[in-house]
């Protein structure tokens, strides 16, 4: 009988600390995506402002969704001259990089979807010229 104290302490804690492992596991798959945007948005914005000084173009987010590990970038712009194959490409390449330092602490040396724990992140941009 002295020893049934501990053990169902140890039973206890067991327990506890099973279910934080799991709590835990999916606290980090589910933050990840949250993350991955997050970076992505940075990335984009930091793209775009240097497109909108050397192309002296005006380029707004109008959307920025995650579609499974597809992130999903849709610009409009105006002015300036830039084609749209190269401001998409850019403001991808901003993205992707962010990712890869949100994920890496570090700025990637080569572009490329970025793979984490439970995710491959990539991001796609597409860019609508508008008339202001």
């Amino acid at each position: 009988m002295k020893g049934q104290g501990s053990i169902e302490a140890f039973l206890i804690l067991g327990a506890v600390l099973a279910v934080a492992a799991g709590l835990l596991y999916v606290g980090q798959r589910s933050s990840e995506p949250i993350d991955a945007l997050s970076a992505a948005r940075t990335g984009a914005e930091n793209a775009i402002t240097d497109l909108e000084l050397e192309h002296e173009v005006t380029i707004n987010i109008r959307k920025i969704e995650r579609a499974d590990d597809n992130i999903e970038i849709e610009l409009s712009y105006w002015g300036g001259e830039i084609a749209r194959e190269s401001l998409e490409e850019n403001v991808r390449i901003g993205a992707l990089k962010f990712i890869h330092r949100a994920f890496n602490d570090k700025f990637p040396e080569n572009i490329e979807p970025v793979s984490t724990t439970y995710h491959t992140f990539d991001v796609t941009v597409t860019a609508k010229r508008v008339e202001k």
